[in-house]
């Protein structure tokens, strides 16, 4: 590419001693997606963020996480969020932060972020130390607000243990199973009830999301071995709502015990399960 002679930029350079070079114009530029899997995009308001039906975060189609990057030392590590939850619902409504929200898709868990704490004499805000790759929790409330796992329904044991083994990378891969809302039909235009073409595809995402485990608490039977014993229950009964809302993982036992199910009793995997689950118990 070929610039225009300007005869008092040349004087310049060549006073200064500067040498010419070609320029092809092309620039790089790191991805979306490279940055918020990186250093992450600050931001001063949720205004260009998404709050899709599922209840997730996105950011220009891609589910993120927000986490505070200058934390007080006196509330030190902060949460990060996944979730529309009752702290991000009240953050939404003001026009700027006072803290820097920082987007990310880092699934270590571990951020860069600055201890900061108040200068007593000019209540200026100061940085204490910075750290990089820190461990940051997970936001009880965003578990609660996705009932991520059946947060909300568990034992208070089951919700430290669903705490304490947060998996982002689990997190992500699971929320990537996106069907589109279900529309209200009326009598008039309402399609039969059967599986969508997908739904199989869905199954098995979400059974692995679940680790092959049936979330009914009194249950909790794992199934890897035996994956055709687990399946995913609609709570609504509607089979085409595949929203992950309406969808629960439960082994066939306990999917027969939801109502609506009794034919299940007739089907030979149901014995066969029975003699599995019996086997297991013996052992």
């Amino acid at each position: 590419m070929k610039l225009h002679n300007f005869p008092e930029l040349t004087l310049v350079r060549e006073k200064i001693g500067a040498k010419l070079s070609d320029f092809d114009g092309s620039f790089e530029f790191d991805s979306i997606d490279k940055i918020l899997e990186t250093e992450g995009i600050e931001i001063t308001s949720f205004e260009d963020l998404d709050f899709p039906e599922d209840g997730t975060i996105e950011y220009q189609g891609r589910k993120i996480l927000v986490y505070i990057r200058d934390q007080y030392e006196t509330f030190f590590p902060n949460k990060f969020h996944v979730a529309r939850c009752d702290t991000i619902d009240e953050k939404i409504g003001q026009q700027r932060f006072n803290v820097r929200y920082v987007l990310s898709k880092k699934t270590t868990g571990e951020f860069d972020v600055n201890k900061v704490r108040t200068n007593r004499t000019t209540r200026a805000l100061e940085i204490v130390e910075e750290l990089e790759n820190v461990a940051l929790p997970i936001c009880k409330f965003c578990l609660r607000k996705l009932n991520y796992k059946d947060y909300g329904n568990a034992s208070r044991a089951v919700q430290r243990e669903i705490f304490n083994k947060f998996d982002l990378d689990e997190f992500f891969s699971f929320y990537k199973i996106q069907s589109v809302p279900t529309p209200k039909y009326t009598s008039g235009n309402a399609p039969l009830n059967k599986y969508s073409d997908e739904f199989d595809k869905i199954s098995k995402s979400l059974r692995e999301a679940r680790n092959w485990t049936c979330e009914n608490l009194e249950c909790r039977i794992n199934l890897k071995d035996a994956p055709r014993f687990l399946h995913v229950h609609h709570k609504d009964f509607d089979k085409t709502n595949n929203s992950l809302q309406n969808l629960q993982v439960l082994c066939i036992e306990c999917h027969l015990k939801r109502g609506g199910h009794t034919h299940m009793a007739s089907n030979p995997d149901y014995l066969k399960f029975l003699q599995y689950k019996q086997k297991l118990n013996d052992t």
